[in-house]
Parts: C-alpha cells; sequence; structure tokens
C-alpha cells in the first residue's frame, strides 16, 4: 500500500507524528498497520457456516463442483447475473 501526500501536507504530518510520538511518519504507519492487523487476526470473523467449509476442506471432506460456466460460478457465490 502506498499513500501520496503533497509536500506541504507531509511535512505537517511529519511534524505532527514526530511531536506526538517521537518517530518518523513511516514509523508511525508501520506501527497502526501492525495494531490494526492484530486487531484483525483476534477477532472472530468467520461464521459457523464458513468455518464448516474450512473444517471440511481441512478434514478432506469437502465436496466440491466444477462450474460449468461463468454464470454457474456467479450463481454459486449467490451473484445473480442478468
Amino acid at each position: 500500500m502506498q499513500i501520496t501526500l503533497n509536500p506541504y501536507d507531509k511535512e505537517n504530518a511529519e511534524k505532527l507524528v514526530r511531536a506526538e510520538y517521537g518517530i518518523s511518519l513511516n514509523q508511525y504507519m508501520v506501527m497502526e498497520t501492525k495494531k490494526l492487523a492484530s486487531q484483525y487476526l483476534s477477532e472472530d470473523y468467520v461464521s459457523p457456516e464458513t468455518q464448516s467449509v474450512i473444517d471440511q476442506a481441512i478434514t478432506g471432506n469437502l465436496k466440491t463442483t466444477k462450474p460449468q460456466s461463468a454464470d454457474d460460478f456467479l450463481k454459486d457465490l449467490g451473484i445473480t447475473v442478468e
């Protein structure tokens, strides 16, 4: 991911982060990204239905079918094509 700031905003952001946290803007962004990743990984975002499919795949009991067309594939995902 890349965030581009104009020179004026970048300078202000650098000064603010350095004054507030004593680190560079890049270090701050890495710190925040790690925090968000840790939070995301620690929370349960998987529904019971999805977890069941994951468990079946891990144990080798998942039955799959090969879609015959793109429309079939999208229908399997619950997407209606008109």
